[in-house]
């Protein structure tokens, strides 16, 4: 189970409620230890001035009288009687007791022989107490005893109500405060995934507190940055692209004069070749720049549709998904990976066998063949750019090594990836896999 609050908001507020809360105990001790110090401090003076006013009655008082004086003496708290010894309460010795004893000789004057003090038990004594013995001028000694007994805590309701409106006050103020922060980086979080899978996405405003809009201006320009590197590298493509149709179709027409009917049927293809991969190239570029923005895509139907297109065309492609699963997503870039999946399925395999399944977590769509499957030793290497197992070119024998690298970049770009299996039933298969974050099914 975790006692941790996991959110920012949480976080400070559960910090500050402690913070609170330890605040307030402090404060309750250090209150309760001043509050048991000035009660003592009280009492000494309460007992002093009683021994002094009861040693001043008591010289005036005959000694036949004196015992009617110490029962008016005597209250709940304080104990007075006459003893012929001090007993257990000796002579002052710490600067506390020195100092009672001095305030007492300066209050009586000549009207006391000795004064002895003890305060909170001494050596002898267990129990906290003020104990005071002063000899008379005919020889008796008046003995007061105050035992001292600890204030009650003071944990009443107005300390606890007023802790509990404190910690409603932090609560608020930290949520009001800590809103804007969270929700600025809730929108540099979201920006952040949105860009990582290749979506275009206007600037971040750079409000907040000085750390989050110098967070957000760096986000900004390094969006523009790579917007720029994309866009510059998809026109310098084009360019390339649109360069080379110009030669190529100048070498096609000479091609056409050359009366060697397979030196000329040699030469077209590969300049249909060249062409290819000129397109297959520009259209990889163009895969990365995320031009294409997101939107709710029933994929059940989508599969269906793109195997009624293959069924048309005389191919052996098979479906099986739920009726109806969804998911955010660029349709155009999650087609395209189908379809080179397909593609790459019926070219090696013959047939191609597609199988949607979603989960609590994701999406899986599975694409198996009938071929040979590829070498556990080069099954990272294919999805390399322009990386072919079979080393021609040439359209018969597949394309020019950018359908995978176009399928992964696809699947990366929503957070998924691709992998392959080896399904004893089913045979090799190409697993495009999709978190199931955005997604729907019903």
């Amino acid at each position: 189970m975790r006692l941790w609050p996991d959110s920012l908001a949480s976080r400070l507020i559960a910090l500050l409620l402690l913070a609170l809360a330890l605040a307030q105990v402090v404060s309750l001790l250090v209150f309760s230890h001043e509050r048991g110090r000035a009660a003592e401090l009280s009492a000494r003076q309460y007992v002093q001035n009683r021994v002094v006013s009861t040693v001043n009655l008591l010289a005036d008082t005959p000694a036949e009288q004196r015992r009617a004086v110490l029962r008016r003496a005597n209250t709940a708290g304080l104990r007075v009687h006459l003893a012929r010894q001090p007993r257990r309460i000796g002579p002052p010795e710490t600067a506390e007791e020195r100092a009672l004893a001095g305030h007492l000789r300066e209050a009586l004057g000549a009207s006391a022989g000795a004064i002895h003090v003890r305060l909170r038990g001494g050596r002898d004594v267990d129990r906290p107490l003020i104990a005071i013995a002063v000899q008379l001028t005919d020889g008796p000694w008046l003995l007061a005893v105050k035992i001292l007994r600890e204030p009650p805590p003071q944990w009443s309701a107005a300390s606890l109500l007023a802790l509990l409106l404190s910690a409603l006050f932090i609560v608020v103020a930290v949520i009001l405060g800590v809103r804007g922060i969270t929700a600025s980086l809730r929108r540099l979080s979201d920006a952040a995934d949105q860009l990582g899978r290749g979506e275009r996405l206007p600037a971040l405003p750079e409000t907040g507190p000085a750390d989050l809009r110098r967070t957000a201006a760096a986000f900004n320009r390094m969006q523009a940055r790579l917007e720029r590197f994309l866009s510059d590298r998809t026109r310098m493509l084009a360019a390339v692209s649109h360069d080379l149709r110009t030669p190529i179709t100048a070498l096609r027409l000479r091609a056409e004069f050359i009366e060697d009917d397979d030196n000329r049927a040699h030469i077209q293809q590969t300049l249909d070749d060249m062409q290819r991969i000129t397109e297959a190239t520009l259209d990889f570029a163009r895969s990365e720049t995320g031009s294409e923005a997101s939107q709710s895509v029933n994929l059940s139907v989508l599969i269906e549709r793109l195997a009624s297109d293959y069924h048309a065309m005389g191919h052996d492609v098979s479906v099986s998904a739920p009726g109806d699963v969804t998911l955010t997503c660029r349709r155009s870039l999650i087609t395209r990976a189908l379809r080179n999946l397909i593609d790459n399925a019926l070219t090696y395999g013959g047939r191609a066998k597609l199988t949607l399944n979603a989960g609590d977590n994701g999406l899986a769509i599975h694409v198996a063949d009938a071929g040979p499957g590829i070498p556990a030793a080069d099954r990272e290497r294919v999805f390399d750019p322009f990386v072919r197992l079979e080393g021609s070119r040439n359209a018969e024998t597949g394309g020019v090594g950018l359908g995978l690298s176009i399928a992964r970049g696809a699947a990366r770009a929503h957070g998924g990836d691709i992998r392959f299996v080896d399904d004893p039933h089913d045979g090799f298969t190409v697993v495009l896999s999709l978190p199931r974050e955005q997604t729907g099914s019903g």
